[in-house]
């Protein structure tokens, strides 16, 4: 949807320490990588 390897945003996740029931975070993560670019 954003353009993104799923996989980039996984880790993303993981380093962040995302746990589950957060997954409103997934878009805010996809967001900031698309930032970072």
């Amino acid at each position: 949807k954003y353009g993104l390897k799923t996989l980039d945003i996984l880790v993303e996740l993981g380093k962040r320490r995302m746990v589950g029931g957060q997954e409103d975070m997934i878009v805010d993560v996809a967001l900031d990588l698309l930032a970072r670019r």
